[in-house]
């Protein structure tokens, strides 16, 4: 249903939202898939101070993977926004103005492992931690009521005790080769073993 989404629209208006709006689902036969669930969404969430977040995904139609960030002055373009593997693309827009910067693909699984890693090691609690999966929960709950009702989710107050500090976090990883595997294949090769020469 979009963990994704939930957490971006959270992340950028550094806040929680008080209701679903809305949440309308469908559930296409010829997806394949089993009719016990909507394969797509759109959900409308209202935030403090008269915000609204929209989002969409689907499992059967066309992939897509933006965030759209619209202000009084202007606006912010990001394009793939949640998926990994590729470079991103931004837009920034005030007035007619347009402002466009790439970025190059990150190893986010990389940079995770050796951030918790870390952790462990000198005994610190990580960031995002257990209260931050309970936001996005209480949200995702939220829009599953929504959706089998048709009505609007008033969800109960909630405030983050801290926000996460994603400076604390930024890290930059060389590039590693890939190491000689001992009867094991390369997992980015489909896990295939391939004979050493």
């Amino acid at each position: 249903m979009g963990p994704y989404p939930v957490n971006a629209c959270r992340y950028v208006f550094e806040d929680e939202p008080t209701e679903v709006a809305s949440a309308i689902g469908t559930k296409h036969p010829e997806s394949g898939f089993p009719q016990d669930f909507y394969d797509t969404v759109a959900v409308t969430l209202r935030f403090p101070g008269n915000r609204i977040a929209q989002f969409n995904l689907s499992y059967y139609g066309n992939p897509t993977n933006s965030l759209i960030a619209l202000g009084t002055e202007g606006s912010l373009e990001l394009d793939p926004s949640y998926v990994f593997g590729k470079g991103l693309e931004q837009t920034i827009t005030t007035g007619e103005k347009k402002k466009k910067e790439s970025f190059k693909n990150t190893d986010h699984f990389g940079g995770e492992l050796k951030y918790f890693s870390e952790c462990i090691l000198n005994d610190e609690k990580p960031e995002p931690d257990a209260e931050e999966g309970l936001a996005d929960v209480r949200v995702l709950e939220g829009i599953l009521a929504a959706l089998e009702s048709g009505k609007s989710v008033q969800l109960a107050p909630f405030e983050r005790s801290k926000r996460i500090n994603t400076e604390r976090q930024k890290m930059t990883l060389d590039a590693v080769s890939t190491p000689d595997l001992v009867h094991a294949g390369n997992p980015g090769l489909g896990g295939e073993k391939k004979p050493k020469n």
